[in-house]
């Protein structure tokens, strides 16, 4: 897909995107699997990824980081949960 997402209540992504993804509303979540691929800024309360993300990272919540999630981009979040294999590039911050 290339163009921007927004979703409300949930979104599991298998595909790739270029483009941003916004969620609208508290309990959004959006989950990227291991096939999944954004180049682009995600915008969201709750985050899996198991996939790649090129782009910025912001997650109002909850993100977790799954094994196989690979980020290139600034990671920004309130609560963190990351597996010991997750990659992320340069780091990511903790947002109050």
């Amino acid at each position: 897909i290339r163009g921007d997402i927004e979703f409300n209540g949930g979104l599991h992504m298998d595909g790739a995107v270029e483009g941003s993804i916004t969620a609208q509303g508290a309990q959004a979540v959006l989950t990227v699997s291991e096939k999944g691929r954004v180049s682009g800024e995600i915008r969201t309360p709750n985050a899996v990824i198991n996939g790649q993300v090129k782009g910025d990272i912001i997650v109002s919540e909850r993100l977790e980081l799954a094994a196989q999630a690979r980020i290139d981009g600034n990671v920004y979040y309130k609560v963190l949960e990351r597996a010991a294999t997750a990659a992320e590039r340069p780091r990511g911050q903790h947002c109050r």
